[in-house]
């Protein structure tokens, strides 16, 4: 929640691929946690307990896509280093994949 308040009020911090890619983990993780809470209400259906299991699935999931991303945008800063190519719209590109989207 705090990196959420500071990424809204700090406009210098919308800047950076690094940030971007922090921000959505912490986004999915708020929405992971939100989900577990919510989650026990439904468990008395199975219908409920179906969907929200699968809303977790899905929650982790993207989760752990956005920790690859980071070790992916931390692989392409060392080989950026031995003058490799930078790739346009890279977080877009993540968006897309991890958000499955």
């Amino acid at each position: 929640m705090t990196v959420t308040c500071y990424y809204v009020c700090c406009s210098e911090a919308r800047c950076g691929t690094v940030t971007n890619i922090l921000l959505n983990l912490c986004v999915s993780l708020t929405v992971l946690l939100v989900v577990l809470y919510v989650a026990e209400q439904f468990a008395n259906s199975r219908l409920g307990c179906r969907v929200a299991n699968v809303f977790r699935y899905y929650l982790v999931f993207v989760s752990l896509f956005w920790n690859g991303i980071e070790a992916h945008n931390m692989y392409r800063m060392l080989v950026k280093v031995f003058k490799a190519g930078d790739q346009s719209h890279f977080v877009l590109k993540a968006a897309v994949i991890a958000w499955g989207g």
